[in-house]
């Protein structure tokens, strides 16, 4: 099985499920913070947590220069300092996913990496949680629930894709094309996107069949646990077991959530993030992307997790998507650069294939007009180093004195404009004291930036 995990010691589980529940409680439930600050003991005893407030003492949160949020306990060896460890490896465990995620295809590797780039320059420290997943598959065409939060706007359920000799046959087929074709990384996606995945009543026979090819144990989001406990008390002891993986429920209202706790133990859900989903939870997950006002406004966010290829088994389609900022011309915060249909494993391999072919050359063509990525500012610091801000939540340095003001100049050049490559490159010589860099090496540096993120090409290509 997978390599990555959460190494956290089994005598340390109940602490840390008793505090994730205390904090599970100030997210969601209204004014449970409020009484936790007044009466901490009355508090804690009316969720029945036996723990200190000792054992609940944190210091203020930090953020890493990566954007990532760190947990700090008061004290050394009590449940906070278990708990702030735990949620630092979840942290690194997440990462090292990413990693995982990366392709064996080098046209899609180089491509993905570039996608990666690109929505941290339009979303800045928010995308930091991004797998962007090569692969993910639905096996069912739309979703039972209709959350208004949906921010993939799935629409109702149609049809579930039944694990009949026939489908079995094909997904077996399609696991094995993708493995061929992605590598290892084929393994890191889902199997749900814009779906409920307990909607399928076979699910767990398909998981069987993607653990056996794609070897990796895909997690689950679901607005239905309330619906399925035996199932999922199922799944979830897989997931403690290995500990490699965390579930989500989304929980639609305070009665839900009691529902939750009444049918799974805190250890139970020690791998579970429940994500509050209904108006009065003091941090409810709400987002307008998906939805009508996305329509007429623009979102630096998205829900979108996939740099690849989304496969609907029902439909027998595959569509090419990458996550960006959500506007009118992409409600659901995604790009999607192509649809197609397959009928067998073969036609499929055929399909994904060219989708490669066709969306990943990762070079610039000389017709292709160029522009400033968003929420980029750029400046030369007092050291002489070259400062990239983006959406002044990531600041990068760049130690290259020699060449700072070109950059600057060639930023100036693309903010509010379009350019071809050449033209950029005509223009920036027209300054004296340009000449000194050649075509080559300003064409180089334009490469180099196009892949980082800073710079997107107008239409057609990400």
């Amino acid at each position: 099985m997978s390599k990555i995990s959460i190494p956290i010691k089994d005598e340390d589980i109940r602490e840390i499920a008793l505090v994730k529940r205390v904090m599970e409680s100030c997210a969601m439930v209204p004014g449970f913070m409020e009484r936790l600050d007044k009466n901490p003991r009355e508090a804690l005893d009316s969720i029945g947590i036996p723990l200190s407030e000792r054992d609940l003492s944190f210091l203020p949160n930090t953020r890493t220069p990566e954007g990532n949020i760190q947990m700090h306990a008061t004290y050394e060896g009590t449940a906070a300092a278990k708990y702030a460890d735990f949620m630092q490896k979840k942290v690194e465990s997440r990462d090292a996913i990413k990693e995982m995620c990366t392709p064996d295809n080098p046209a899609m590797k180089k491509w993905r990496n570039r996608q990666m780039n690109r929505i941290r320059t339009e979303i800045g420290a928010g995308s930091v949680g991004f797998v962007h997943s090569p692969l993910t598959f639905e096996i069912a065409d739309g979703c039972s629930v209709g959350c208004e939060f949906c921010g993939l706007n799935a629409g109702r359920l149609k049809s579930v894709f039944r694990y009949t000799d026939e489908n079995a046959e094909l997904f077996r087929g399609v696991l094995q094309a993708s493995k061929d074709i992605i590598g290892y990384a084929a393994g890191s996606g889902t199997m749900y996107f814009a779906t409920e995945p307990l909607d399928n009543p076979d699910y767990e026979l398909f998981l069987k069949d993607y653990r056996e090819i794609l070897v990796e144990n895909p997690q689950i989001t679901t607005a239905r646990s309330t619906m399925h406990v035996e199932r999922l008390k199922k799944l979830l002891k897989t997931v403690n077991e290995e500990k490699q993986i965390i579930y989500r429920f989304s929980v639609l209202s305070l009665d839900m959530l009691y529902q939750i706790y009444d049918a799974f133990t805190p250890e139970e859900l020690v791998l579970v993030e429940l994500l509050p989903q209904f108006p009065e939870a003091p941090n409810n997950h709400f987002t307008k992307v998906g939805k009508k006002g996305s329509e007429e406004e623009e979102y630096d966010s998205t829900i979108s997790c996939v740099s690849g290829f989304v496969v609907n088994m029902v439909r027998k389609d595959v569509r090419l998507t990458t996550p960006c900022s959500a506007d009118k011309d992409h409600p659901t915060g995604e790009i999607i650069l192509e649809r197609g249909t397959f009928t067998d494993a073969e036609s499929y391999r055929e399909l994904i294939t060219g989708m490669i072919k066709r969306h990943m050359s990762n070079l610039i063509s000389p017709s292709d007009k160029l522009t400033l990525g968003k929420n980029i500012t750029v400046k030369i610091q007092d050291d002489g180093k070259l400062a990239i801000d983006i959406k002044k939540e990531v600041m990068l340095i760049y130690d290259c004195k020699d060449f700072a003001d070109m950059f600057i100049a060639l930023f100036d050049k693309l903010k509010d404009k379009e350019m071809t490559r050449q033209e950029l490159v005509t223009d920036l010589r027209k300054d004296e004291k340009y000449n000194i860099f050649t075509p080559e090496l300003i064409c180089y540096m334009v490469n180099r930036f196009w892949n980082a993120g800073y710079l997107r090409i107008v239409s057609g290509k990400v």
